[in-house]
């Protein structure tokens, strides 16, 4: 039996229709929501890939010829320029690089947004950096 009137059921069924309708658009805007954050999540990842790069190429643009010439004195010899490098990333320079390194592993480690197994390949690289010159005196067999 239906105890609506004609008017009772014309209002309902607008409401179930109205619902309805809704109801699609909420579907369709949440796919395309969907859509947009798969988009911008491929974005953080093309970006993520692009600044090592980016910071590779800035350093080895830095490293050019001409301001180990201007630090020698003009000589531009291959073996000025090379240890000029070697200063920069043994030295001062290369000491507060890694200190950085090794402290934002350690808040990542913390945080959880990083592996401790990174923050070991951190310190092990960081290692080798400074003992590369005993490494290689013991290598060579000129024990620097």
């Amino acid at each position: 039996m239906n105890y609506l009137t004609p008017m009772g059921q014309a209002l309902t069924a607008s409401a179930s229709l109205s619902l309805s309708n809704t109801s699609n658009r909420l579907l369709a805007v949440g796919s395309n929501l969907a859509a947009v954050g798969e988009r911008l999540q491929s974005r953080k990842t093309k970006t993520n890939r692009l600044v090592p790069a980016v910071a590779a190429t800035m350093v080895l643009l830095s490293l050019h010829p001409a301001s180990a010439q201007a630090a020698a004195g003009g000589t531009g010899s291959l073996d000025t320029f090379l240890t000029n490098i070697v200063t920069l990333i043994t030295g001062t320079t290369g000491t507060a690089i890694a200190i950085i390194a090794v402290a934002v592993c350690g808040l990542g480690v913390m945080f959880g947004s990083m592996s401790p197994r990174t923050l070991g390949g951190v310190v092990l690289g960081v290692a080798m950096i400074f003992s590369a010159a005993w490494i290689v005196g013991k290598i060579n067999g000129s024990g620097a």
